[in-house]
Formats: C-alpha cells, structure tokens, sequence
C-alpha cells in the first residue's frame, strides 16, 4: 500500500502533463504499517523473526491525516485488554505518519508536484 501510493502518483502526473487527467483526483495519502504485540512490549513494521510468533498480530492501513481505512488484528493465543489495541493503534498511526513523509519525499525525487494531484484544499 506504501509503495503503491508513490507508484500512484507517478501514474497521475503522467497523465496530468499528457492532458489525459481533468481533474486532480487525491483526497489523501494513504500507507500501511504493521504492528506487534510482544513480550517485549509493542514494535512497529515487525521483521520476520518478530513476525512469527507476537502475542498480537495487527495491520493498519490509514490517511496522512490520520484517518483509519482499515485495521485487521489477531490474538494468536491468549485475548488482550481494549486499551493494549488503543496502543497498538496509536503506534500504528504514527508509523503512518513517518510513512507518509517518505513517500512525499520520494514521489518529490521522481519529479512529481504532489500538491497538483490533489483535490482543492486537499493538499498534504
């Protein structure tokens, strides 16, 4: 989702300088991150090491502007208190947050006026 993003908007401003785009489309930045839950406590965009057994395994794709498009969490053994997922969550929004400033900085690096693809108003 990440990576797609920046790959998105190198396909728009194509368009937009063959005349092909009428309009600027983007509403938002969009990413994803993943999350654990582990005895060690939470970790953000986990290896594979920390990906094969967390007590918690969590997914959350969300907006720049902090706007959640989906969340997908599971317990692999025992259930975790409400407000441990509130963490997980806020940890996950940060890291989306991180995301979306690196996607800007490559989508500027491949010659794309980012702000120009984004409805009116709308720009990151």
């Amino acid at each position: 989702v990440t990576a797609g993003f920046v790959a998105l908007a190198i396909a728009l401003e194509t368009m937009r300088q063959s005349g092909a785009l009428v309009r600027p489309p983007l509403l938002d930045q969009v990413a994803a991150v993943s999350v654990g839950h582990l005895d060690e406590g939470l970790a953000l965009d986990l290896v594979y090491k920390e990906d094969s057994a967390p007590r918690v395994d969590m997914n959350v794709v969300a907006t720049a502007q902090g706007a959640i498009v989906e969340v997908q969490a599971t317990a692999e053994g025992e259930a975790v208190p409400r407000s441990d997922i509130d963490r997980m969550i806020d940890l996950a929004l940060a890291g989306i947050t991180s995301h979306a400033a690196v996607q800007r900085r490559a989508i500027e690096q491949a010659g794309v006026d980012l702000p120009r693809l984004f409805q009116e108003g709308r720009a990151p």
